[in-house]
């Protein structure tokens, strides 16, 4: 008759054993449910179990476009001010409006860790005797990358403002551009949904141009940066032959980045709260059968990957996939192309293919340089 052991002891040499339909049995597979199942239903109900959503810390790559959108009021009327920018398409607009100002820029690495750590931009705007700026607004276009988990580029702005009843000889900001996330962003993968520019330099249109227009469509986007804390001083008693000037410091703190776990880590931090729960219930030692252990313990696993099924449907997901990109590797001989290629196909996401056009070349030899031309070129872009 199958039987169940219900304790022992090493050192008295002692061993109880009962039928597995015995009474005993029984009141021991009863203690073993209630010292395993009640913690991970505890666990579970507490609404803690699933880890949403986590954070690091990394400093961004981010490198100034040098392209710049400029306004400075120079007087109460819907037409009193001075315009200026990088895009040819809004200068034109601007006629008579169109000042041009002197620039100057330095991007500083103050660390020398490789990745810039703020922009020194400086702004001279000439005036006649009889203008005065009341007000300025100025847009700075950055290219904004990270790297550290999931990889992020996008092309962002900062927004510069101020006004003042009394016209002013110089604007002096310092501040930071900030990461702010209404999303979460991936724990891996390529993410280039904003990588497009904030000003459409091209268009005729003098509504492209607009920045309120600008503005909200930036504010539409659920990654963005903004300029906080600028600080600005706003210095009065302009002599009439010199130019307004602004000088504003742009620091690129590191960012606290809020990105949704991975599989592996939700079920990693579900794991750990379930043992903490269990370890704070089972108070009392009961020597349980090793394979009645690795039973509960396989029931248990196979429950945490159920409900992480269920949990990850009702995940949002990404709104957009990433356009898959062709890299062509072009190289002399024996110089090491392959081992490049190999490094390449060690991401799961990359496909690798060694000398694409051998194959074509091999069945076509006998055509002329221009079909070899076209049937390559066609291979490459995976038409």
């Amino acid at each position: 008759m199958a039987g169940v052991e219900l304790f022992s002891h090493p050192a008295l040499h002692t061993r109880y054993r009962a039928g597995l339909c015995s009474a005993a049995a029984l009141a021991l597979l009863l203690i073993t449910v209630l010292t395993y199942v009640p913690p991970l239903l505890v666990a579970y109900r507490s609404h803690g179990f699933w880890l949403k959503q986590s954070t690091y810390l990394e400093q961004p790559t981010v490198r100034f476009r040098y392209e710049v959108l400029f306004v400075a009021t120079i007087g109460p009327g819907p037409d009193s001010f001075l315009a200026w920018s990088t895009f040819p398409a809004f200068n034109r607009l601007q006629e008579h409006r169109l000042r041009v100002p002197l620039l100057s820029t330095r991007e500083e690495d103050k660390n020398q860790d490789g990745k810039m750590d703020q922009l020194h931009f400086k702004l001279e705007l000439p005036l006649q005797p009889t203008e005065h700026v009341v007000g300025v607004q100025l847009i700075l276009l950055f290219s904004y990358q990270l790297y550290r988990m999931s990889t992020l580029v996008m092309q962002s702005m900062a927004f510069l403002q101020f006004f003042s009843p009394v016209p002013g000889s110089q604007l002096y900001m310092n501040g930071d551009l900030k990461l702010k996330q209404r999303q979460l962003l991936n724990h891996c993968g390529l993410d280039t949904r904003y990588n497009v520019s904030v000003v459409n330099g091209t268009s005729p249109f003098a509504s492209d141009y607009d920045l309120t227009n600008i503005v909200a469509a930036y504010w539409d986007r659920n990654v963005t940066t903004v300029f906080s804390d600028p600080n600005p001083v706003w210095m009065t008693g302009r002599a009439t032959d010199t130019p307004f000037i602004i000088n504003a410091t742009i620091h690129y703190p590191v960012e606290v980045i809020l990105y949704q776990p991975g599989f592996w880590e939700i079920i990693k931090f579900a794991w750990i709260h379930f043992l903490n729960f269990f370890s704070s219930v089972r108070m009392a030692r009961i020597r349980i059968s090793s394979t009645i252990v690795i039973l509960f313990v396989t029931v248990q696993t196979g429950f945490l990957l159920f409900m992480y099924a269920r949990y990850s449907s009702f995940m949002p997901q990404s709104e957009e996939k990433p356009s898959q990109v062709h890299v062509l590797i072009l190289s002399s001989w024996r110089s090491g192309s392959s081992f490049v290629g190999q490094l390449f196909s060690q991401h799961p996401s990359v496909f690798y293919l060694m000398e694409p056009a051998w194959h074509v070349w091999v069945t076509m030899y006998q055509n002329s340089a221009k079909v070899l031309h076209m049937a390559v070129r066609d291979l490459v872009s995976g038409q």
